[in-house]
């Protein structure tokens, strides 16, 4: 899904994506249906121009064979950055390691989770996460 981006410009990317979360919770608080949060981020996404995918579907292969199961990402941003929305007590390790999961699944290396349910929502309500591949030592 990566298109060759510089690090600055994944930089300018992650910040404008987390500008838009940031955005919808100003507006909406907290205590929302995560519906709510959506369509608000979608257009903060819209307003800034930003291409998205909601709910992407990635298969899941074992063995080479793909699988019935799959997983579903709420937001794919410019085909670089995933995102999932969350409205929990608190962003938890299962958390990030889904959303670890569906980077490596997804191609993608940066990924964003938006907890709109967190009070300390600029300290605690946003992590983000990057996936690469370190390569192997040579034995």
């Amino acid at each position: 899904m990566n298109e060759q981006r510089t690090v600055l410009d994944m930089k300018k990317l992650m910040d404008a994506v987390q500008d838009a979360a940031c955005q919808v919770r100003a507006d909406l608080g907290a205590g929302c249906a995560k519906g709510e949060y959506e369509a608000r981020f979608e257009r903060e996404l819209k307003q800034r121009e930003l291409a998205y995918h909601h709910q992407v579907w990635v298969p899941e292969s074992y063995k080479g064979m793909v699988l019935n199961s799959g997983y579903s990402l709420d937001y794919v941003v410019e085909e670089s950055i995933v995102v999932e929305l969350l409205v929990a007590d608190e962003i938890t390790p299962m958390h990030e390691e889904r959303l670890l999961n569906y980077l490596r699944l997804s191609g993608c290396r940066m990924g964003l989770l938006v907890n709109y349910n967190e009070r300390a929502f600029r300290r605690r309500g946003i992590r983000k996460l990057m996936y690469s591949v370190a390569p192997l030592a040579q034995v």
